[in-house]
């Protein structure tokens, strides 16, 4: 009976110690960029540039209710120098109090293993025959030293296998720093405005939308305006690139209101 009660009792005691004293792994990386050792065997620096804003540009002709637009967009850019780097990335690892428990778990565990195959009778309870003998079974003992045998190593792996995943490290790579200069143009600094609706602003509301060619080019029929930025027959408009960019213009009414008495019936 005896035996039958302590292999439940000591296996999950295996289950649970290993598992109560996992170990938490904590990490640091630190990256930083380091210069060549040897400037003259390095890849040579390289110009490079980043997109900053755009302004928009428009020249436009009217005849009578048509309008004929051109926009192009000028690109401004940021100048960069990219210069060959090293880059380092050193990963500093660091284990709580937990991977002691494994490895004292491991130790405390073997000791009672070792002592479970030398005595595996201290392990039983005794019995006594007919003859009046005293009799004790060692396999309870042996069965128990097998389990705390297995305890401690599988603590002792779990304390191995974290001591070696907390090593730290230290990687390199090829990287570049970027210098960052003056903006000016970029490299092609204007281009047509092709391909993109556009809208015809009159008193803040559109009045009229095209798409634009190939050449940035778009024509608007204008409608029968009342605008009330008419100033000598002549409006205030813009034409409306997107959401942030828009171009002012001049217009000439090409429908003026009529002005009179009412016809008679």
């Amino acid at each position: 009976m005896a035996r039958r009660v302590l292999g439940p009792v000591l296996l999950s005691a295996c289950l649970a110690s290993p598992a109560a004293a996992c170990a938490q792994l904590t990490s640091e990386t630190e990256v930083r960029l380091i210069p060549h050792a040897d400037p003259s065997r390095a890849p040579p620096p390289r110009a490079a540039e980043e997109f900053t804003r755009r302004t928009m540009t428009a020249t436009w002709a009217q005849d009578g209710d048509r309008l004929d637009v051109t926009l192009t967009e000028h690109r401004r850019c940021k100048t960069l120098t990219m210069v060959p780097m090293i880059r380092e990335e050193r990963t500093t690892r660091t284990l709580d109090a937990g991977v002691y428990w494994e490895f004292g778990i491991a130790a405390v565990t073997a000791a009672v293993a070792t002592y479970a195959f030398i005595r595996p009778e201290a392990f039983s309870r005794p019995l006594i025959n007919a003859e009046g003998q005293i009799l004790r079974d060692p396999s309870a003992g042996y069965t128990s030293g097998g389990i705390f045998a297995g305890i401690a190593a599988l603590s002792l792996g779990s304390g191995i296998y974290d001591t070696v995943r907390a090593r730290d490290s230290i990687t390199y790579s090829d990287a570049e720093a970027r210098i960052e200069g003056p903006e000016a143009p970029c490299h092609l600094p204007e281009s047509p405005w092709s391909k993109r609706t556009v809208a015809l602003i009159v008193d803040d509301r559109p009045i009229a939308t095209a798409m634009t060619d190939e050449a940035g080019r778009a024509t608007f029929t204008l409608p029968q305006i009342d605008a009330t930025s008419a100033e000598n027959g002549r409006l205030q408009a813009s034409i409306r690139a997107d959401d942030e960019h828009a171009v002012a213009i001049e217009l000439e009414r090409p429908h003026p209101p009529t002005v009179g008495p009412a016809p008679p019936p």
